[in-house]
């Protein structure tokens, strides 16, 4: 890459091609040669850019005779530099890029089978992070006024998030970045630039926190741990004004002090820390797919939500016994707080039990209900049958004089029954199989 000042576009023009030619000169006396073709010119610097459009005249950089095309964006040392230094074009790459990896790693985790958290929250760190977040400190600055450009990145932080925790795909991003103790994408990329900052020694500037140089230098460990607390402050002060994630929030009020719980998320616990998973209430609400009920409402003619499950639902008292035991043994009381259904190693991991138990004893009892309103349209469809067969032979007996009529006409009612039974059978076999 050669890199060209100049402030109008003769000068360019000038310097561009006196630079392109001592590089072919030097190439040929090495017996190379440069591909025109694979070559290009493109304007970094905003200024330049307004002055000089590059659709109308761009500057005439020739090499052998033959005009370079402009470009718009080009890849250099991995980063994507556009016209204007712009980053966004590289932060989408790398957002797309950094899902396709994870996804390729992970593609033997499903919902609950296959990778467990640790190994997918390794592979977070370890894989994830460093590809979306490489050479962050060449293109921070340039991109952080303005909060747009990181919305690819954070929708792809929330598909990796989802994956790891295994959770519902409605299920909001703040919620899963406490649930899993990964810090929002954006507060990340500024922790990762202004430790490259300590590291060389450079005074760092975090959401108005200020540390000099002088600081730096003295002990870079105390800087670290001083943006640290920044970026958390910062974190908690967004999850305590979210308007999502709210049952989350009852769970892990503190971010801080969700770092040091020690449980472990899979698919049955994450949707009682979200509230999104299969609770009629949410299936309704999303209109999901495989939902074929018109309510909300359980067996007990209350909203079937995750705290109604959790807390009160009769039906399944058995199953919540031994949790209940155990939370009294320690905290004393029961209904407890959400929080300490987190915070205790022993309750933490009964809770965990009781979200599976439950959400096989609902899948069940889902099937259950199916088999029993097919059961229901196909003793409809032989009432109906056997009436309809009786009327046509009274009226052919009438008409006829007591002749039969060799066929018997379908009635409507038969002929929704038996478009139902198909529908309901194919529903059950796809949900429950």
């Amino acid at each position: 890459m050669i890199v060209i000042r100049g402030n109008s576009r003769e000068a360019l023009e000038r310097e561009g091609n006196r630079a392109i030619g001592l590089a072919d000169n030097w190439c040929k006396q090495r017996k190379l040669e440069i591909s025109v073709p694979k070559s290009g010119q493109i304007l970094l610097k905003e200024k330049g850019e307004k002055r000089i459009q590059m659709d109308k005249r761009r500057p005439t950089i020739r090499l052998r005779g033959r005009t370079l095309q402009g470009l718009k964006a080009t890849k250099y040392l991995g980063v994507t530099l556009a016209t204007g230094q712009s980053y966004t074009e590289h932060l989408n790459r790398v957002a797309n890029e950094s899902v396709t990896t994870f996804n390729e790693i992970t593609r033997s985790s499903k919902a609950n089978w296959g990778m467990g958290y640790k190994f997918l929250s390794t592979i977070y760190e370890c894989v994830f992070i460093p590809k979306i977040t490489y050479a962050v400190a060449v293109w921070y600055e340039k991109v952080k006024s303005n909060a747009s450009n990181f919305d690819k990145s954070r929708s792809a932080q929330l598909s990796v998030l989802r994956t790891a925790a295994k959770a519902y795909g409605t299920a909001p991003a703040g919620a899963l970045q406490v649930c899993t103790g990964k810090m929002p994408i954006d507060l990340k990329f500024c922790q990762k630039a202004a430790y490259y900052k300590i590291r060389k020694g450079e005074a760092v500037e975090v959401l108005n926190l200020r540390i000099g140089s002088e600081e730096v230098l003295a002990n870079n460990t105390a800087a670290r741990k001083q943006v640290d607390a920044r970026l958390m402050e910062e974190w908690q002060t967004r999850w305590d004004a979210s308007s999502t994630g709210r049952t989350t929030h009852e769970f892990f009020p503190s971010f801080a002090r969700r770092l040091e719980y020690s449980i472990e998320l899979d698919y049955y616990v994450t949707q009682f820390l979200t509230s999104h998973g299969g609770f009629d209430y949410c299936l309704l609400r999303f209109k999901a797919r495989n939902f074929t009920r018109d309510t909300d409402e359980c067996d007990c003619g209350q909203t079937e939500t995750a705290d109604h499950i959790l807390f009160e639902f009769p039906l399944i008292q058995r199953m919540r016994r031994k949790l209940i035991k155990v939370t009294v043994e320690i905290t004393g009381s029961w209904p407890c707080t959400k929080e300490n259904l987190v915070s205790d190693k022993r309750i933490s991991k009964e809770f965990k039990k009781f979200a599976k138990r439950c959400d096989k004893a609902k899948a069940q009892h889902r099937l259950w209900c199916s088999q029993n309103q097919f059961d229901t349209v196909e003793r409809q469809l032989k009432s109906s049958s056997l009436l309809t067969e009786q009327s046509n032979l009274d009226s052919t007996e009438d008409q006829t004089g007591g002749s039969i009529r060799e066929s018997v006409p379908e009635s409507p009612c038969e002929s929704k029954a038996q478009s139902q039974c198909p529908e309901l059978r194919s529903k059950a076999s796809k949900r429950y199989r």
